[in-house]
């Protein structure tokens, strides 16, 4: 538990001189590095890097420059961006006609939605930063709500958990743990809000935000759940071991990665400011 913590601090003291002190750049950056980090440790999970690797290396090709055209055009939107995705698609299905036999649909399937799952929804946090007037502020939020939220969830469980909530999937996990969380969720939001609007002259919309924080919380612990089923499926414990009592990029960020297009979303449908 104490490594864990202190782990867990210096995280967080990465994280807090990321968002105040890294421009657009290197927040991409950093992005596309713990992209490549994630879908390293799920290829080498589910086995592909010994036995897959075709798939592996164009799926590696890819989620670079899906994340360079995005930080480039600043949106989803663009020819650019329906042409990547486009040609990664056909890429792999090309492939699997190429080595019919050695590799099937199936693979091709879990590279490509596995690969989508890994690249598409964190970018999303580079789009948040992008935001000329307020990204400095926009980025913060799927990292408080997810870690904050695992945080109540954990000691709510700890204290209070009685009930489990899907002990086939993630057997600690409470329902009093997941109610903790949310609670927590829209607690911390409460307080980003009112801290947004006192010192960086944001108008919250306070009763739209707490309903997106339970909504993210939900969604977070939906996402951590979701990595949970992929590790107990192909049998490891942690997706990697970069950061001791933390496991590997996916086990720390998980959760964030799950609900940073639905803060990207809320955000531009001036759901929460």
């Amino acid at each position: 538990m104490l490594q864990r913590i202190i782990y867990g601090a210096l995280y967080a003291i990465g994280a807090i001189l990321l968002f105040l002190f890294g421009t657009p750049e290197i927040v991409c950056a950093v992005v596309g590095i713990m992209v490549l980090g994630g879908l390293y440790e799920f290829f080498n999970a589910i086995g592909f890097l010994k036995n897959k690797k075709i798939p592996v290396i164009i799926s590696a090709v890819f989620s670079p420059v899906m994340v360079i055209a995005v930080f480039l055009t600043g949106s989803w939107s663009g020819l650019w961006i329906n042409a990547i995705l486009w040609y990664y698609a056909a890429m792999m299905l090309l492939y699997m006609v190429i080595d019919f036999g050695n590799v099937s649909f199936t693979d091709i399937s879990v590279a490509f939605l596995g690969t989508c799952y890994l690249t598409m929804f964190p970018v999303n946090i580079c789009l948040l930063r992008l935001d000329e007037d307020y990204g400095k502020l926009y980025i913060w939020i799927p990292f408080i709500i997810a870690w904050l939220s695992d945080t109540f969830a954990y000691f709510a469980g700890r204290f209070f958990g009685k009930h489990k909530l899907i002990p086939h999937v993630s057997p600690k996990k409470t329902i009093e743990g997941s109610v903790g969380g949310i609670l927590g969720a829209v607690l911390i939001m409460i307080v980003y809000m009112l801290i947004c609007e006192k010192y960086f002259g944001l108008h919250p919309k306070y009763i739209k935000g707490i309903i997106s924080a339970a909504t993210l919380s939900v969604f977070a612990q939906f996402g951590d759940l979701v990595a949970s089923c992929i590790k107990r499926e192909h049998g490891v414990k942690d997706f990697g071991s970069l950061v001791p009592g933390h496991g590997g990029i996916l086990d720390r960020f998980d959760s964030v990665i799950f609900i940073a297009p639905m803060v990207y979303i809320m955000v531009y449908c001036d759901l929460i400011f």
